[in-house]
């Protein structure tokens, strides 16, 4: 059986606009604060910046091409949730598995609740707990921490998406 490299980041930190690596790169990092996590190479597609903690998706047919994910979106569809500001045009990295800072809709009262993409805000790519009955499959992150309200960032843990 082969076994494939990953390779390990001392940081990323920031956006770039030259491809820092393969289409569908995974890259693993040991954060000070967050622990082990696993990033996925993503480039923004949009016309418009991507913020920090935002919730993205792929681009239809794209493996690395991504805007914020819109509400109710399947998991199967999301890259991870950004760990930096990414402009219009440039490459940045997503959390798909591990702790993160993620935007809350609204807010998240209690801690180790499962959350998906809403945007009862106006603002696509953030996340809640949505008590209203929702697929399985739209579910992909657990709330570490709490959120006091819309725009607040949490700590969320991301599973599932590589």
């Amino acid at each position: 059986m082969a076994v494939t490299s990953v390779i390990s980041l001392s940081s990323v930190t920031e956006a770039t606009s030259q491809q820092p690596g393969p289409v569908g790169q995974i890259r693993e990092e040991q954060d000070v604060t967050y622990g082990y996590r696993r990033l996925r190479l993503v480039k923004n597609n949009t016309a418009n910046a991507i913020v920090a903690g935002s919730a993205v998706a792929y681009a239809s047919g794209s493996s690395i091409n991504v805007g914020l994910a819109a509400a109710a979106a399947l998991k199967q569809t999301i890259a991870g949730i950004t760990i930096v500001d990414i402009p219009a045009g440039y490459y940045g990295w997503a959390v798909c598995s591990g702790d993160v800072l993620a935007i809350a809709d609204g807010a998240v009262a209690a801690a180790n609740v499962r959350l998906r993409v809403v945007n009862a805000s106006g603002t696509a790519g953030r996340l809640d707990s949505d008590a209203a009955a929702a697929a399985e499959d739209e579910f992909f992150a657990l709330a570490i921490g709490t959120a006091a309200g819309a725009a607040s960032t949490f700590r969320v843990r991301v599973s599932g998406l590589c």
